[in-house]
């Protein structure tokens, strides 16, 4: 006996049914990992550690050339795969 009916539709649009709550997980862990490839390309960092950069191998601006490399890479290999796949 399936459940269906005004429950799950409301229960749909409030944003807490199954599907929802898988694409809320999925952005969730997406978030995550960006936010972690940003922390160790040394982008995240907060204010108070702003002293002392002339000592990073990288300055902010070549970090962010680095991590726009790394995006633009993505999308470049991302486009070769569908095309191969789409044929």
């Amino acid at each position: 006996m399936g459940s269906s009916g005004w429950p799950d539709g409301l229960l749909a649009r409030l944003g807490v049914g199954a599907p929802a709550a898988r694409r809320r997980r999925i952005a969730v862990a997406a978030l995550a990992g960006i936010l972690l490839a940003l922390r160790k390309a040394g982008l995240a960092r907060s204010s108070a550690s702003s002293t002392g950069l002339r000592s990073l191998p990288l300055s902010p601006w070549a970090r962010l050339g680095v991590l726009t490399a790394w995006a633009a890479g993505a999308l470049v290999a991302g486009g070769l795969v569908l095309r191969l796949r789409d044929g």
